[in-house]
């Protein structure tokens, strides 16, 4: 006697509601229901995988702003999710570079050119492979 096997490939979207996001899980269980009579072993079969909702981190550096040449700044940024560090486009030094709310003390070359861009990246809990694991 010949054994018949029929795969069907399903791809469903699944958007999480509030309070799959609330908890940070949900599972998802595929059941198939086969020809089989009512009761036997083979007319249903289920699987359930678990999925993992990550929260988007969020960052906010502050607004754009002024100091005089000499003085310390002392940033405002913020952020949820995640940690953050500061990073910059001149030769300045931060108080403390994991900290929203450090002081910029501007270097040599910021004071020459006028302007420094200061940078807040916030970096989640994701795995770095989505998308949502940085924001700046």
């Amino acid at each position: 006697m010949e054994h018949l096997q029929m795969r069907l490939q399903l791809i469903p979207d699944y958007t999480p509601g509030p309070n799959d996001i609330a908890a940070g899980t949900v599972d998802l269980t595929l059941t198939s229901t086969g020809s089989g009579p009512a009761g036997s072993s083979c007319s249903t079969n289920s699987s359930t995988l678990t999925l993992t909702i990550h929260p988007v981190p969020t960052a906010s550096a502050g607004s754009n702003d002024n100091v005089c040449a000499g003085n310390n700044y002392t940033l405002s940024g913020s952020s949820t999710n995640g940690a953050g560090v500061w990073t910059t486009s001149g030769d300045g030094t931060f108080n403390n570079i994991p900290s929203a709310n450090t002081d910029y003390t501007p270097g040599s070359t910021d004071i020459l050119n006028g302007t420094v861009v200061l940078t807040w990246t916030v970096t989640g809990t994701a795995p770095i492979s989505l998308a949502c694991n940085s924001a700046q």
